[in-house]
C-alpha cells in the first residue's frame, strides 16, 4: 500500500502558485513534488472556494462576532463533508 504524503499548506499555495503564476504544467509539477496531479487541482479549488476568508474582517463589527474562527469552523466543516 502507498505511503499517504502529507504535505505543508505553505507547499500547497508554491505548488498552485507555481501552476497558475509561473505557468508550470502540472504533469511537471506532479512529478518533482511526487503528488498527484488530481491533488494539485484539489488544491487550487480548496483555494479559490475559500480564498475569500482572506479578506474578511478579523471581527464583525456588527455581531462582535470573531470572523476567522467562524470561518475555520465553516471550512472545517465543509472538509469533512
Amino acid at each position: 500500500m502507498a505511503k499517504i504524503k502529507r504535505v505543508p499548506a505553505e507547499t500547497k499555495i508554491e505548488i498552485v502558485k507555481a501552476h497558475l503564476l509561473d505557468k508550470k504544467p502540472v504533469s511537471e509539477l506532479s512529478e518533482a513534488h511526487g503528488i498527484s496531479p488530481k491533488n494539485i487541482y484539489l488544491w487550487q479549488n480548496q483555494l479559490f472556494s475559500n480564498g475569500s476568508l482572506v479578506f474578511e474582517r478579523k471581527n464583525d463589527r456588527r455581531t462582535g462576532e470573531n470572523a476567522a474562527k467562524r470561518n475555520e469552523l465553516e471550512f472545517n466543516k465543509k472538509m469533512q463533508n
